[in-house]
């Protein structure tokens, strides 16, 4: 099934229910005052916090407030019509502006076929951490079909160890394209323009890096988290392809 990922489809999914409607843009989230799991590139979040995180609400691109656990709880249905598990990829970039990020976005839309990934079972989505108001552009510039919410303060980002801040640039991964500090800004002046972004509007937390995650829902159970990686340094998100691998087993 991965060699059939690699071929795009013009098919578009539709994205997941929201609900409760505002207008503002962003507004508190009230956590416990657990201690954050401590930093690991490849810990996974125990039951207990990924329960948490599922409280933590985020926002659509209309302003829309939605929990965590309603976006990866989605109905899944076999092919005899029965509920079936789902299993949820959730991307977590650094900031809206990035253009590291953006390179990793452009790697989606190159090596995933929407329809295969459907077919497959397996839902996408992204998260980023910046005003709500900054998805709809984002989502033009890539014009990707998955859902994309963000969490402007960063509470779920913590709920799920993505703690590590820096700007420190590690090893190149192979989906970043641009060569240079000022291609990448060149990059981003460019989508900017192109996807109509508010960038007055805050962007994210330029130091808080991200990660990948693939949440399971199996019929009747709670939400469980089976695999997982934090960006260690700016440039380290997980190339897509080994992410819908691992969704894959």
């Amino acid at each position: 099934m991965r060699d059939r990922l690699l071929f795009r489809s013009s098919k578009r999914l539709e994205p997941l229910q929201e609900e409760q409607t505002t207008n503002e843009e962003s507004d508190p989230i009230h956590e416990d005052n657990n201690t954050p799991p401590p930093f690991s590139i490849d810990g996974i979040p125990t039951a207990a916090e990924t329960a948490q995180a599922t409280y933590i609400r985020v926002f659509s691109e209309d302003g829309t407030s939605v929990s965590f656990g309603k976006i990866v709880s989605g109905e899944g249905v076999d092919a005899d019509g029965e509920e079936s598990t789902t299993r949820t990829i959730v991307c977590f970039i650094r900031h809206f502006l990035c253009p590291l990020c953006q390179d990793y976005m452009y790697s989606i839309g190159r090596n995933v076929d929407p329809k295969a990934l459907e077919e497959a079972g397996l839902r996408l989505v992204i998260i980023g951490n910046g005003a709500w108001q900054m998805i709809k552009g984002y989502r033009r510039i890539f014009k990707l079909p998955y859902p994309i919410y963000t969490d402007p303060t960063a509470a779920l980002y913590t709920a799920l160890g993505m703690t590590m801040r820096t700007l420190e640039a590690g090893p190149p991964p192979t989906y970043v394209k641009h060569k240079s500090i000022l291609s990448g800004i060149s990059l981003v002046l460019r989508n900017a323009v192109k996807g109509r972004m508010p960038i007055w509007r805050y962007m994210g937390d330029k130091a808080l890096l991200g990660g990948e995650f693939i949440f399971v829902k199996p019929p009747g159970k709670d939400v469980a988290c089976v695999w997982a990686h934090r960006m260690r340094y700016t440039t380290a998100h997980e190339e897509i392809v080994n992410v819908i691998g691992e969704a894959e087993l």
